[in-house]
């Protein structure tokens, strides 16, 4: 299985929703990431990155969103559909700052203790 990384992968066009998103995973934990990757790269990164989360453009959800809920699915990761041009776009990054926090405490909870895996102070 390839290695875990702590980030947060964005498959969108919109680089408004992928600068939201980086501001968003900012201020939740500096150490963890934000890889932006289009519709046509996206099951790549998933397997390759097994990412935290996987924030997804709704309108390529409308497209491609079994393929890429199995794919988030068979690595064990949560994936999120945001519209980046809706109103409801902080309510939808409200629910990407928990979603991160959470996966990347379960994450670091279950994972050995190694240089490869710091501790999280709490956990």
């Amino acid at each position: 299985m390839p290695e875990r990384m702590d980030v947060v992968l964005v498959v969108a066009s919109s680089e408004a929703l992928v600068q939201r998103c980086r501001q968003t995973t900012a201020t939740v934990h500096r150490s963890v990431g934000v890889h932006h990757c289009g519709l046509k790269g996206a099951a790549d990164a998933i397997a390759s990155l097994v990412p935290l989360v996987v924030v997804v453009e709704e309108s390529l959800n409308d497209f491609a969103g079994e393929e890429l809920s199995g794919l988030c699915e068979a690595v064990g990761t949560g994936m999120l559909v945001l519209d980046g041009e809706a109103r409801d776009l902080e309510a939808g990054l409200e629910r990407l700052a928990g979603s991160i926090g959470r996966a990347f405490r379960r994450r670091h909870r279950s994972a050995p203790s190694s240089p490869g895996f710091p501790q999280v102070p709490g956990t």
